[in-house]
Formats: C-alpha cells, sequence, structure tokens
C-alpha cells in the first residue's frame, strides 16, 4: 500500500501505485476528485480509497454474472438490480462513501444528498462483493462492518472456494422475493465458483 499527497486523476497516473492506494484527503477534495477520477474510488476513515484501477477478466466475469443472473430472477419485480458505480450511504456517516460490485434496490431509491446532483442510495436490500487479493481485507473488514449499519441489510455472509472467487453477500432477511426465488445458485461460467444467497 502506497501513500500520495498528490492525487492521480488519470488511469496512466494511478497504474504506477500499485494494487492498493490511500490518499489522506478531505470530504470536499474527494467529491472534487470523484468528479474527474479516471477509475473507482471509495471514501473512509478521510482518505481516498483506490484498489487497482482495472479488474481481471475472471473478477468481471462473475461480476456481470451475477448482475445477469440476479436481474434474471427479478424481473418484473420492485427489485432494481445495479452495478459498481452506485454510490452506497451508511448511516450515520456524511463522509463515508463505498460502491458494491453489484446492489439491489427493492422499490424507489431513498437518496442522500452529497453535493450538487451528486447522490447516494440509503436502502439497498441486498450487497454483493466479489472479492480479490488487493481488496479482500478492506471488504471484509472496515468495509463490511459499515454495511452492517445499513438498515436493510440483516444477513451477512462469506461465501466461496477459492481465495480469489469469494463472494460477501449482505441480504435482507425479511425480504418478500416469491418463495420459489428463495434461493440463488450461481455457478461461473468457467464452473470455479459457486455461491448463495438467502433472503
Amino acid at each position: 500500500m502506497e501513500v500520495l499527497q498528490s492525487i492521480p486523476l488519470t488511469l496512466n497516473e494511478r497504474i504506477p501505485h500499485g494494487p492498493e492506494l490511500r490518499i489522506p484527503a478531505s470530504w470536499d477534495e474527494f467529491l472534487d476528485m470523484l468528479e474527474e477520477c479516471e477509475y473507482r474510488i471509495e471514501y473512509d476513515e478521510g482518505e481516498i480509497i483506490s484498489f487497482m484501477g482495472y479488474a481481471t477478466d475472471e473478477h468481471e466475469g462473475l461480476v456481470s454474472e451475477i448482475i445477469r443472473l440476479l436481474g434474471n430472477l427479478l424481473a418484473d419485480s420492485n427489485y432494481r438490480v445495479r452495478g459498481s458505480n452506485l454510490a452506497l450511504h451508511i448511516p450515520g456517516f456524511v463522509r463515508k462513501y463505498y460502491n458494491a460490485d453489484c446492489a439491489v434496490i427493492q422499490g424507489p431509491s431513498e437518496k442522500v444528498l452529497l453535493r450538487g446532483n451528486m447522490s447516494a442510495v440509503a436502502n439497498p436490500i441486498l450487497l454483493v462483493e466479489v472479492l480479490s487479493p488487493t481488496n479482500r481485507e478492506f471488504d471484509l473488514g472496515r468495509k463490511l462492518k459499515n454495511y452492517q449499519k445499513i438498515p436493510g441489510l440483516q444477513q451477512m455472509d462469506s461465501e466461496g472456494r477459492e481465495k480469489y472467487s469469494r463472494v460477501v453477500c449482505a441480504s435482507v432477511a425479511h425480504g418478500k422475493v416469491p418463495k420459489a426465488k428463495s434461493s440463488i445458485a450461481m455457478k461461473s461460467f468457467a464452473g470455479r465458483w459457486s455461491g448463495f444467497f438467502f433472503w
């Protein structure tokens, strides 16, 4: 992990700094960077946090398969499936900013204004994180602990078989998904991972 004082905005500026980058910054500096940055960033404990600005084919394959399967399962319902660009609001914290690899929202989004037209969603019922060697410690540590503060998320699970292909799933325990759809078994196209979500 490297800590910088200047903020790289382009992916080419970011790449030389390794898999994990933390930059001490104010909330306003983070929001300024968020509007201009070419890669995904999060904010926690007075730091801008970046895990390498690109993902592997395996990671993206798992994320897209999860989104596709959830989208198919929840089609024609009051649930909406979203990808990793959706900002998440953690109750009790004005200055935390996270993105999950996949989020499911039931009903209208409850939005918390960040600045201008920038907002974060406060009411996801399911969050999915696909873990990799670079983000595993952070996602299973502080980030998971903060996810537990979101009222709609009632159950936290970590499932998987391989060190790379682990998935963290935070789901709602009292959702109204039809009984036949109460669990989803997902298997990656490579056949190397399977995990289960329970509502």
